[in-house]
Order: structure tokens, then C-alpha cells, then sequence
């Protein structure tokens, strides 16, 4: 492709990536989705699971993403992520304990949003199955 993408994906803790892209892939609220060169501006919530991008030299980089947010604005890609975790590292376990904590929470007196809290458990329930498919 001639027209590139400027990607820049940021947790937390650090800056994850910030390279030009071919494509992005996205675990969206709705269903995953892909930005591709031109798409049009937009801002959209993400839940968790893989987010795989697609650099210039056709190398994928492929991250886990606990929930953020991305905007898309003149072919540039800002994602800002809870936390974001290279697929090598990913494990069962791992995402055991997000789901310990999204328990604990529900467990709560306070606790208004128990459906987004809900739903979030079983997209971490979803990814661990896809683990499990490998």
C-alpha cells in the first residue's frame, strides 16, 4: 500500500508502539474491527482482546489489550489501552486474575455498572478460550 498510517498505542504504564502501519485490527465493543489507510475519523470504545497491527516491513505485532479507547483522525491511530501485553506472554492465568478482580468489584456494595462489569468478564472468559484454541 501507498498510503500509510501512523500508529501510536499507549498504555498506562508505557508507549507500546509508535510506528506507520498497513492495517490495525480491533477488538471493538461491537465486534472486532479494521482501520485501513483513509478510513474515516471516528472514536470507539475497545474491549479486551487482541489487537494484531500490521507494519510497513509486513511484520504483525500482536499485543492483548485489556479495554481503551481509539481514535482515527487523518490517518493517524491513537489507542489508549488499560494495559497491553505481547500475545507471548498472554496465559490463562494471567487473565484469571483480571477476571479475580472484575469478581471483586461485582462483590461490591457500591458497584453501579455491574452489566459493563459483566460483560467485560466474559470478553477476558472469551479470550481465554481462543488461548485455549491455539
Amino acid at each position: 500500500m501507498s498510503e500509510r498510517m501512523s500508529a501510536s498505542i499507549v498504555s498506562a504504564e508505557k508507549i507500546v508502539l509508535q510506528e506507520d502501519v498497513e492495517s490495525i485490527l480491533l477488538p471493538g465493543m461491537m465486534g472486532d474491527f479494521m482501520v485501513l489507510p483513509n478510513h474515516g475519523d471516528c472514536i470507539s470504545s475497545l474491549r479486551p482482546g487482541f489487537l494484531e497491527a500490521e507494519t510497513e516491513k509486513n511484520e504483525k505485532k500482536r499485543l492483548f489489550i485489556s479495554g481503551g479507547i481509539i481514535e482515527v483522525l487523518n490517518n493517524n491511530i491513537s489507542v489508549l489501552v488499560d494495559s497491553a501485553i505481547p500475545e507471548e506472554e498472554v496465559n490463562s492465568s494471567l487473565l484469571s486474575e483480571y477476571i479475580k478482580e472484575l469478581e471483586q468489584k461485582l462483590g461490591s456494595e457500591t458497584v453501579i455498572n455491574k452489566d459493563d462489569i459483566e460483560l467485560r468478564k466474559s470478553d477476558f472468559n472469551e479470550v481465554i478460550k481462543s488461548l485455549q484454541n491455539r
